[in-house]
Protein backbone atom coordinates (compact mmCIF):
# COMPACT_ATOMS: atom_id res chain seq x y z
CA UNK A 1 0.00 0.00 0.00
CA UNK A 2 1.27 3.46 -0.89
CA UNK A 3 1.53 5.99 1.92
CA UNK A 4 -0.65 9.08 1.48
CA UNK A 5 0.40 10.77 4.72
CA UNK A 6 2.70 13.76 4.10
CA UNK A 7 5.60 14.65 6.35
CA UNK A 8 9.09 16.06 6.26
CA UNK A 9 11.81 13.63 7.22
CA UNK A 10 13.33 14.50 10.55
CA UNK A 11 16.88 15.70 10.15
CA UNK A 12 19.26 12.76 9.96
CA UNK A 13 16.65 10.06 9.38
CA UNK A 14 18.12 7.01 7.71
CA UNK A 15 17.51 5.89 4.14
CA UNK A 16 18.81 2.44 3.26
CA UNK A 17 19.92 2.23 -0.37
CA UNK A 18 20.37 -1.31 -1.69
CA UNK A 19 22.35 -0.82 -4.88
CA UNK A 20 25.31 -2.81 -6.23
CA UNK A 21 26.43 -0.09 -8.67
CA UNK A 22 28.60 2.45 -6.83
CA UNK A 23 27.80 5.30 -9.23
CA UNK A 24 24.05 4.71 -8.96
CA UNK A 25 24.39 4.68 -5.16
CA UNK A 26 26.22 8.02 -5.23
CA UNK A 27 23.46 9.57 -7.34
CA UNK A 28 20.72 8.21 -5.07
CA UNK A 29 22.64 9.34 -1.99
CA UNK A 30 22.78 12.87 -3.37
CA UNK A 31 19.02 12.78 -4.00
CA UNK A 32 18.08 11.47 -0.54
CA UNK A 33 20.37 13.94 1.20
CA UNK A 34 18.39 16.75 -0.45
CA UNK A 35 15.39 15.36 1.45
CA UNK A 36 17.27 15.49 4.76
CA UNK A 37 18.17 11.80 4.98
CA UNK A 38 21.45 10.11 5.84
CA UNK A 39 22.16 7.30 3.37
CA UNK A 40 23.20 3.79 4.36
CA UNK A 41 24.61 1.62 1.57
CA UNK A 42 24.04 -2.10 1.07
CA UNK A 43 25.34 -4.04 -1.93
CA UNK A 44 23.64 -7.41 -1.39
CA UNK A 45 20.17 -8.60 -0.47
CA UNK A 46 21.60 -10.07 2.74
CA UNK A 47 23.04 -6.74 3.86
CA UNK A 48 19.79 -4.92 2.99
CA UNK A 49 17.85 -7.22 5.30
CA UNK A 50 20.44 -7.05 8.08
CA UNK A 51 20.62 -3.24 7.99
CA UNK A 52 16.83 -2.91 7.72
CA UNK A 53 16.40 -5.02 10.85
CA UNK A 54 19.19 -3.33 12.83
CA UNK A 55 18.82 0.31 11.80
CA UNK A 56 15.04 0.62 11.16
CA UNK A 57 15.40 3.12 8.28
CA UNK A 58 12.60 5.56 7.49
CA UNK A 59 12.92 4.76 3.75
CA UNK A 60 14.38 1.90 1.70
CA UNK A 61 15.43 2.16 -1.94
CA UNK A 62 16.36 -1.19 -3.47
CA UNK A 63 17.47 -2.70 -6.74
CA UNK A 64 15.67 -6.06 -6.81
CA UNK A 65 18.47 -7.69 -8.83
CA UNK A 66 20.94 -7.40 -5.92
CA UNK A 67 23.27 -10.38 -5.52
CA UNK A 68 23.75 -12.41 -2.37
CA UNK A 69 22.54 -15.60 -0.75
CA UNK A 70 19.35 -13.58 -0.27
CA UNK A 71 18.68 -11.87 -3.60
CA UNK A 72 17.18 -8.41 -3.86
CA UNK A 73 13.81 -9.91 -4.85
CA UNK A 74 13.69 -11.95 -1.67
CA UNK A 75 14.72 -8.93 0.39
CA UNK A 76 11.84 -6.92 -1.13
CA UNK A 77 9.35 -9.64 -0.20
CA UNK A 78 10.71 -9.88 3.34
CA UNK A 79 10.67 -6.11 3.83
CA UNK A 80 7.07 -5.86 2.64
CA UNK A 81 5.97 -8.72 4.88
CA UNK A 82 4.78 -8.37 8.43
CA UNK A 83 7.95 -10.13 9.63
CA UNK A 84 9.84 -6.89 9.02
CA UNK A 85 8.13 -3.51 9.33
CA UNK A 86 5.92 -3.65 6.24
CA UNK A 87 5.03 0.02 6.71
CA UNK A 88 8.46 1.34 5.76
CA UNK A 89 8.19 3.05 2.36
CA UNK A 90 9.98 0.91 -0.21
CA UNK A 91 11.11 2.32 -3.56
CA UNK A 92 12.18 -0.06 -6.31
CA UNK A 93 15.06 1.15 -8.51
CA UNK A 94 15.16 -1.04 -11.60
CA UNK A 95 15.65 -1.40 -15.33
CA UNK A 96 12.41 -3.38 -15.56
CA UNK A 97 9.11 -1.72 -16.48
CA UNK A 98 6.56 -0.77 -13.84
CA UNK A 99 4.03 -3.24 -15.28
CA UNK A 100 6.55 -6.09 -15.23
CA UNK A 101 7.57 -5.30 -11.65
CA UNK A 102 3.98 -5.05 -10.44
CA UNK A 103 3.25 -8.45 -12.00
CA UNK A 104 6.35 -9.99 -10.38
CA UNK A 105 5.68 -8.48 -6.96
CA UNK A 106 1.87 -8.69 -7.11
CA UNK A 107 1.45 -5.30 -5.44
CA UNK A 108 1.59 -1.60 -6.26
CA UNK A 109 5.12 -0.25 -6.28
CA UNK A 110 7.01 3.01 -6.18
CA UNK A 111 9.49 2.92 -9.06
CA UNK A 112 12.63 4.80 -9.98
CA UNK A 113 13.23 3.79 -13.59
CA UNK A 114 16.83 3.18 -14.62
CA UNK A 115 18.91 4.31 -16.46
CA UNK A 116 17.67 7.90 -16.63
CA UNK A 117 17.22 8.94 -13.03
CA UNK A 118 16.44 12.62 -12.63
CA UNK A 119 15.81 14.53 -9.43
CA UNK A 120 12.34 15.56 -10.63
CA UNK A 121 11.35 11.89 -10.99
CA UNK A 122 12.82 11.19 -7.57
CA UNK A 123 10.76 14.02 -6.05
CA UNK A 124 7.55 12.56 -7.50
CA UNK A 125 8.31 9.12 -6.07
CA UNK A 126 9.12 10.65 -2.70
CA UNK A 127 5.83 12.55 -2.69
CA UNK A 128 3.99 9.29 -3.43
CA UNK A 129 5.89 7.70 -0.53
CA UNK A 130 4.67 10.48 1.74
CA UNK A 131 7.77 12.68 1.94
CA UNK A 132 7.77 16.37 1.10
CA UNK A 133 10.87 18.04 -0.26
CA UNK A 134 13.28 19.20 2.42
CA UNK A 135 15.49 22.19 1.75
CA UNK A 136 17.96 23.56 4.26
CA UNK A 137 17.30 27.01 2.82
CA UNK A 138 13.58 26.65 3.56
CA UNK A 139 14.28 25.19 7.01
CA UNK A 140 16.39 28.14 8.19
Amino acid sequence: MINTEKHLPQRNQLCLIGEADQFMFLLLRRFVEKFGFIALHAQTGDSVLNLAKQEKPALIIIEPELPGSIRGWEAVQEIKSDRLDGNTPLVICSWRSETELQNLLAQPILLLQKPDLHFEDFQLVMQKAGFDYYSEIEAE
